[in-house]
């Protein structure tokens, strides 16, 4: 019996990153050949920048690709998972260098590598409800998105705005708004088998979840799934369940203009802890006229 492959195209703010680290490497039966927190292997990284679009490989050099892919399979269950792949940017750490690129260009050329494996292949994702996606995609990729458009757009309504004026970033607002546009990811695949389950299951019946899961992976439910799926990574800032990003007060830019490069540097990671927070950052609510239009914008580019 040949290998299986199950590819996660893997939806951001959808518990990508949460599955990737607390579940799928522990899977018995399993061999996770998807982005691993403790560090990819060298053959993922080559996978990934090659989707990413950062090497352009000729026939000649993907099929080697492909035969150094091949063989890190198992003869069993493979499983491969990215959460960067339906993002519209270049999914890296230099949010000062973002590059946008469509996540639909970056799909096409993941079915393209993995069919001409001649393998069995099947992908799945988790699929989150279109408007609360956009809102958490929006509230998590802030950074990216302040030093990209412009510090206006910490502000969902500048976004907006921004969107409705078609300026230079309306192609890039366009791929940002259609990240969980179900309908069109369909079309991507076309032919290829494409297998939905909700990300609501996987926040409030996760044995409903895990049942299908594996059912669809044809493996044995294990007790201590459960609690991995439990685990959360990420999670979205929300104060009486209202959603709200952080950004910097006045006391902080005063601060980060007087602090020397190598200083503020030195002390990035400080911006994690919830002191740091509440003295020098300010909440950002989004409102619900912000939601509606929102959704607006969304409803238009279906």
């Amino acid at each position: 019996m040949p290998c299986k492959i199950f590819i996660n195209i893997g939806l951001p703010k959808s518990a990508s990153t949460a599955l990737q680290s607390n579940f799928y490497p522990y899977i018995q039966r399993i061999n996770y050949l998807g982005r691993n927190y403790k560090g990819n292997s060298k053959i993922f990284d080559e996978l990934y920048d090659y989707i990413e679009g950062n090497r352009i490989l000729l026939d000649q050099d993907l099929q080697i690709l492909r035969t150094k892919f091949k063989r890190q399979l198992s003869k069993d269950i493979n499983l491969i998972s990215h959460e960067g792949w339906m993002v519209p940017h270049h999914n890296n750490s230099d949010e000062k260098n973002i590059k946008v690129i469509s996540q639909y260009d970056k799909i096409k050329r993941l079915i393209n590598f993995f069919s001409g494996l001649n393998l069995p292949c099947r992908y799945f994702v988790i699929m989150r409800e279109r408007l609360e996606g956009t809102v958490s995609l929006f509230i998590s990729r802030q950074n990216q998105l302040v030093k990209f458009l412009g510090p206006e757009c910490v502000s969902l309504d500048k976004l907006l705005d921004k969107y409705e004026k078609k300026d230079k970033h309306a192609y890039f607002l366009n791929l940002l708004f259609s990240v969980y546009d179900k309908e069109k990811l369909k079309k991507v695949f076309k032919e290829q088998e494409l297998k939905f389950f909700e990300f609501e299951d996987l926040q409030f019946n996760q044995n409903k979840f895990l049942k299908d899961f594996c059912r669809f992976l044809n493996i044995e439910v294990e007790k201590s799934f459960l609690q991995k799926i439990k685990i959360k990574e990420n999670v979205t800032f929300k104060l009486n369940k209202k959603p709200f990003s952080y950004s910097p007060n006045k006391a902080f830019k005063i601060i980060k203009f007087l602090l020397p490069s190598f200083v503020k540097q030195k002390f990035k990671f400080i911006k994690n802890y919830y002191l740091f927070k509440e003295l020098f950052l300010k909440k950002n609510f989004i409102s619900n006229k912000s939601r509606e239009n929102l959704k607006m914008i969304l409803d238009e580019l279906k």
